[in-house]
């Protein structure tokens, strides 16, 4: 189960490609990817990539890249958190995704200003 007091008041919530989902909370994300629900606080997040990591930002991203990077089919942000560990957090391809990508930025900003 998610403890809310960890991932905050959700907000937003975006649908994804085969039924996964990611809700936006005021502390991080809750998701499901694979079957599996998980969680996510924003301060956890130590890097993350749209898709799958076109620039090579990812520490053990092994994942070998077929075709060229298009931005117009992607549907997922690749999230590293503290432990190393690569989380897949979902919306549908096109606006929706790059529309959760920057809202992920602007919380990781906020969340950092907060910091400083």
């Amino acid at each position: 189960s998610i403890d809310s007091s960890q991932v905050g008041t959700p907000v937003l919530l975006f649908n994804g490609e085969n039924g996964t989902w990611t809700l936006i909370c005021t502390k991080g994300f809750v998701f499901e990817s694979n079957g599996i629900v998980n969680s996510i606080e924003f301060s956890e997040i130590r890097n993350h990539a749209i898709g799958d990591d076109p620039f090579d930002k990812l520490l053990k991203n092994t994942s070998k890249r077929t075709k060229k990077f298009d931005k117009r089919e992607q549907h997922k942000i690749l999230i590293e958190n503290r432990d190393d560990e690569i989380l897949e957090i979902n919306a549908k391809k096109g606006s929706d995704i790059f529309a959760l990508y920057n809202l992920l930025l602007m919380m990781l900003n906020l969340k950092e200003k907060k910091e400083n």
